[in-house]
């Protein structure tokens, strides 16, 4: 077996990840992951819990800085 050989959970997560990604992390809807992957929806949110996968939350943008007045 080679050494850069992948275990099979890992080749599953990273190609619902990758379908997650492709439908904009939809699980249900029009265009979503269960259905390209050919499987319930609450099946897939059982896997992904069982994966240990998470849609990254973006980072918070910085804070708006207060306008400059400038007195005349």
């Amino acid at each position: 077996m080679p050494g850069d050989a992948m275990s099979l959970s890992s080749i599953e997560r990273t190609h619902i990840e990758k379908i997650l990604r492709e439908c904009g992390w939809r699980i249900n809807g029009a265009g979503n992951t269960a259905e390209r992957l050919g499987m319930h929806p609450n099946t897939l949110r059982f896997r992904m819990k069982k994966l240990g996968i998470v849609r990254a939350r973006p980072s918070a943008p910085p804070p708006l800085r207060p306008p400059v007045v400038r007195s005349p």
